[in-house]
């Protein structure tokens, strides 16, 4: 997935599920949880224990705004 189109993902906010090809999945509830530095291709989102993963865009297969409690 682009980064662009993962950037349109929070610009009106709503939770959503990452989805990456090894099978890691990561729910975003806030859009605290996730950022972009303003060059590359990678970003950054904070897991459900205060973890910290950089994630490549490319890696990404999809994102769903499905029910997650």
């Amino acid at each position: 997935m682009k980064i662009g189109e993962l950037k349109d993902q929070i610009k009106d906010f709503k939770p959503f599920t990452i989805y990456m090809t090894d099978g890691f999945q990561i729910h975003i509830p806030h859009i605290d949880y996730i950022y972009f530095p303003p060059i590359g291709r990678s970003f950054v989102v904070i897991g459900p224990n205060g973890g910290v993963h950089v994630l490549a865009s490319e890696h990404v297969t999809r994102t769903d705004h499905g029910n997650i409690e």
